[in-house]
């Protein structure tokens, strides 16, 4: 993979996103994670905890391995500035496959589970989702404030909200599409990328739901129940990547979304799909 955005002078940024991203070996088997201190925010961001799932599991295999799924149970809120032990569970080692589990900790208490499965690269049917049509470049696009602005899993991203949102009426259906992509350049191992994608697969899902549902966000609570992505295609992930998000089904205080991620040169790069929870927001929360 070729560097997309080399020399920029947000490098220190950059190798702050890697370490985001990452994990240190404990013992065979068992990694660790050190959390930001987040002063006032109640919770881990998902999509943190999923990276860093998946990148203990990639330490237990070689770089021709690359992960092509991974299924995720988000069971408790992880805590900022706690530190997560990360325990991978080498399940198969076939000639074209391998899968590995992840349990996720923190005080003794498991937080996420991951199952991956990882797949020797190999030629076969090549079939993709359309890139959609009459989506504005992101050089063109103009920058919105929006709801999230300020929350921290932003921080490590270029985040352009493609205004107005798709979905005009209440229901399932699409209901927003996003450019995004890394602030700073990261390095060039593959599995960084995919990490990268995998946390920001988690950024905002639940506010797809709650415009479905006709419920601003700021008057709900939502968080991640589970998660799923598959990689179809490499990619670069400091460059920009189209998140497209549509809300599929609501009901029982949960919901429903999947969603696309396409490179800007319209390569159909990975799926996804989680289901979230959500809940209308009392007067006094």
């Amino acid at each position: 993979m070729s560097s997309a955005r080399t020399g920029s002078p947000d490098s220190a940024h950059a190798r702050e996103f890697a370490d985001l991203l990452g994990v240190a070996p404990v013992d065979t088997d068992l990694f660790e994670a050190l959390t930001p201190a987040r002063p006032g925010l109640p919770r881990l961001f998902g999509g943190d905890v999923a990276a860093r799932a998946l990148a203990a599991a990639q330490h237990t295999l070689p770089a021709f391995r690359p992960v092509h799924a991974l299924h995720g149970f988000f069971l408790l809120e992880g805590q900022p500035g706690e530190r997560m032990l990360l325990r991978v569970e080498r399940v198969r080692d076939g000639r074209s496959f391998a899968t590995r589990q992840v349990s996720v900790t923190q005080n003794g208490r498991t937080i996420f589970t991951l199952t991956a499965s990882f797949h020797r690269e190999e030629a076969g049917a090549d079939l993709a989702v359309a890139f959609p049509a009459g989506i504005v470049p992101p050089e063109l696009a103009e920058h919105h404030p929006t709801d999230v602005d300020d929350f921290p899993a932003r921080e490590p991203l270029d985040v352009i909200e493609l205004l107005p949102f798709p979905g005009t009426e209440v229901g399932v259906g699409m209901q927003r599409r996003v450019w995004m992509r890394s602030r700073a350049p990261l390095p060039d191992d593959p599995a960084v990328h995919t990490r990268a994608l995998t946390y920001a697969s988690d950024f905002n899902t639940g506010h797809a739901v709650a415009r479905a549902a006709g419920i601003e966000p700021a008057d709900a609570i939502v968080a991640s129940l589970s998660h799923s992505l598959w990689l179809h295609r490499p990619f670069r992930f400091d460059d920009w990547i189209l998140m497209e998000m549509s809300c599929d089904a609501a009901a029982g205080a949960r919901g429903l979304v999947s969603g696309t991620a396409h490179t800007r040169d319209g390569a159909h790069i990975a799926t996804y799909t989680q289901e979230v929870l959500l809940r209308i927001r009392r007067p006094d929360h």
